[in-house]
Order: C-alpha cells, then structure tokens, then sequence
C-alpha cells in the first residue's frame, strides 16, 4: 500500500481529543476491568484448559479457525492476516466463523476452506454449539479471535472446543492482564495512532517477532459480480475496467468479456454507512452529484447503498434528472466491482472506503467519530476525511464543507478531463 499521512492525522486527533496517541488509552473503568479479569480467569479455570504456547514459528501451522462474526468491512480489514497465513505456511487450512452479514462474501474467498455463520449479538446463542462442533472437529493449531469487541463472548467461544490450539486475539485498550487469562498470545493495536490494516498485517509478524514486509490487504471479486456489472455498463453506457492487481482476487478469469466496458468514467457515491447517523440527507448527496456532474460532464455519477435506502437513492437520481447520474443496488460483491473501478468514490461507509483503499481508488469520507480517521478510514490512496462535529448525524457537516473538500480532492489528484456525452 502506498504511504498515509498518518503524523497529520494523529495531530488532529490529539487536538481534538486531548490526548497522546502514543499510550495505550483506558476503556471502562477500573471497576470494569477488575469483573473482566475475574470473568476472563473463570472462563479459563472452568474450561480446564491449560496455556498452549507450543507454536514455535508460524510455518508450522497447518489449521486456523478466525473468528470474524461481525460486519463485511471488519473482514474487508483482516485480510492481511490470511495472506500473511497463506504466505508463511502455504498449505494452511482456514476455518472462518462469520455472521450472516459477512458470509456470502467470506464463501467467495479462495483462501478459505470453509465458513460457518453465528449470531454476532453478544447474548448467548444455540449458533455457539457450531463453533464448539468446528473446533473440536478441526483441532486447529491456532483460533484467532481476531474481533475488536465483545471479547468476552470471544473467550468463551475460544475455549469452547477445548484442545491445544495457540488463542490470539488483540491486545486491545491497555487489558493485557486480563485477555491473556484466556488468550496466549495478544498481538497489539496502537489506539488512535495505527490503521486497523496495518494491525492486522502484522498480527503474525508481532506476536511470532518476526520481521516481514506487510502482505497486502485484498478483496475478491466473482465472475458472476463481473458480469452483473459489467451488462449494467453496457447498457448505460459506463465504462468498467477491473483492476488487474495483487489486491483484486478474480475467482475466474473468464466473465464473458464484461472484465472490461468501454464507456465514460464514473464516480461512485454511496450514501449510506452502518448507522442512522451515516446516512446522507438527499438535499446533500444531489449538492454533491451537481457538483460532480458540473465539474467534470463527462463523467457519470453512480449513486448507491444498501437496499433499505432504495427510496433515497431513487429520489436522489430522479431529482438529478440527467443520463450521467446513474441508480445502482446490487449484492455487495457487485458493490465491489463497481467501486473497484471506478475513478473516485465518496462514502460514509468503511467498508466501501476499504474496497476503495485496497483498488487503488481516491475517496472522500465523511466520519462521525475522530478516531475513526486513523483507525478505520482510507488507507494508501490520495483522499480527503470530513469530521462532523456533532456525532449523532454527517448531515451536521454541512454541504459546502463537503463539496470544498471534493474540489480539493479533486484538485489533488488531477482527475482527467473527459469530454461531455451528447
């Protein structure tokens, strides 16, 4: 990946915050920890399993179950651990335990055996005793419950299959005494100063001392995705150019020719991120299209989310009322596709700004949360990050802060002039 401007980034942080990056930052109270340490250390007497630290070095691992029951973007975010896996111990097997959020998406990754789907609620689920029955079943030399919360719930399910295997997870705000009542061995995050892909790339490096190159964050993208989109681009006349890249995995090298669309360059605005307060208002996103639109005519303008915001997406389109603003809903491996290739992409959402991150693409994000800006934003591409000042809604930001911040962004990076369609 190319380089971040991470010192800048870290700057505002402790301007806004009031704090030093460079410490691991406290999360709850001492009251708190102290029923974490208790609960951590139950969890590992009543399982009756001793500390495993038999792995020397990681090419003798040979089975890995990864816990990664949350969100698409949070798997988006580890994939640097697998690559590294696959790249030290190449004939290593990868269990994964998803969440009906991510596992359509984890099924398509080639570097994984199989995935089984559990609640990512933190309550006690009957879709437990899965985890319980894989590891048992698999004996894998190593369970990395690699999430960033609910770590109770991850100790639980770490200990569940009991056997030998090495338990990693994160060694996450400044609780090493208590997560290694469970886990044995942490591999640390630096709070508000490191990017959450340059964590998990060196999650084997750290906790194995080992000195590598970062291995490279990835998405996969499916033959089926490629040809969706790719009809959709012939019809609208878009262009569609898939990267051809070590980030962007193609499960099939042959998509009926759709890998590549002649047509007119494209920017994607996706309006919506994980949260009510990450949802564009449509008075914004059409600023925002206009200004696209006007800036550069021969671009199209490709507005998208997640289906349950269709009715936004559709007003935002047809309020726009021109060919070069363009409706488009699809699974989110199409969402891939469309991002990768496209010339720029404007979101509130993480997990299209780390598609974006990983193809190569600039991004302007907006962010409701400082220490997001490091931790989860774009990573290794030209882009612009608006914080709002008032977390409950991006809206607060304003629509002439965002729009400066596109021209900026813009200006940056030289977006080529196209001519404007007839």
């Amino acid at each position: 990946m190319g380089p971040r401007n991470s010192q800048a980034i870290r700057s505002m942080i402790v301007d806004a915050e009031g704090i030093d990056a460079d410490e691991n930052l406290s999360i709850g109270s001492k009251f708190d920890n102290a029923v974490r340490k208790l609960a951590f250390g139950s969890i590992r007497l009543l399982s009756g399993i001793s500390s495993s630290q038999h792995l020397q070095h990681p090419r003798d691992i040979r089975r890995v179950v990864l816990f990664r029951y949350d969100a698409i973007g949070d798997y988006i975010i580890t994939t640097p651990f697998i690559r590294w896996l696959h790249e030290v111990s190449p004939n290593v097997e990868i269990d994964v335990v998803g969440s009906y959020r991510n596992a359509s998406l984890i099924e398509d990754d080639p570097h994984i055996r199989s995935v089984v789907s559990i609640d990512p609620a933190s309550r006690v689920s009957a879709s437990w005793l899965k985890v319980r029955s894989l590891i048992k079943s698999r004996q894998p030399d190593v369970v990395a419950a690699l999430v960033f919360t609910k770590m109770t719930k991850a100790a639980l399910l770490a200990m569940a299959g009991g056997g030998t295997s090495t338990r990693l997870a994160f060694d996450l705000g400044g609780r090493t005494e208590i997560y290694n009542k469970v886990f044995d061995r942490l591999a640390p995050h630096f709070d508000a100063w490191e990017h959450w892909f340059e964590t998990t790339a060196n999650v084997g490096p750290r906790t194995f001392s080992l000195e590598e190159e970062m291995p490279r964050p990835y998405v996969v993208v499916t033959k089926k995705s490629i040809d969706v989109v790719g009809a959709n681009a012939r019809e609208t006349g878009r262009q569609l150019v898939v990267p051809q890249h070590d980030g962007v995995i193609c499960t099939n090298a042959h998509t009926d020719g759709a890998s590549e669309v002649e047509g007119a360059p494209y920017i994607v605005l996706n309006v919506a991120g994980g949260g009510p307060e990450r949802v564009l208002s449509a008075h914004i996103a059409l600023q925002i299209v206009r200004r696209v639109l006007d800036m550069h005519p021969g671009y199209m303008c490709v507005v998208t989310g997640p289906p349950e915001h269709e009715n936004l997406i559709d007003e935002i389109v047809s309020t726009t009322n021109s060919r070069q603003c363009q409706f488009y809903l699809g699974t989110f491996q199409e969402i891939i596709v469309l991002a990768a290739c496209s010339s720029m992409i404007i979101s509130p959402d993480t997990a299209i700004v780390h598609v974006g991150s990983i193809a190569g693409v600039p991004i302007l994000s907006f962010s409701n949360h400082v220490r997001s800006l490091a931790e989860w934003g774009p990573f290794g591409v030209p882009f612009r990050t608006v914080l709002s000042a008032d977390p409950t809604s991006i809206n607060s930001i304003g629509a002439d802060v965002m729009l400066a911040a596109l021209e900026e962004l813009i200006a940056d990076i030289d977006l080529p002039a196209v001519g404007a369609r007839s």
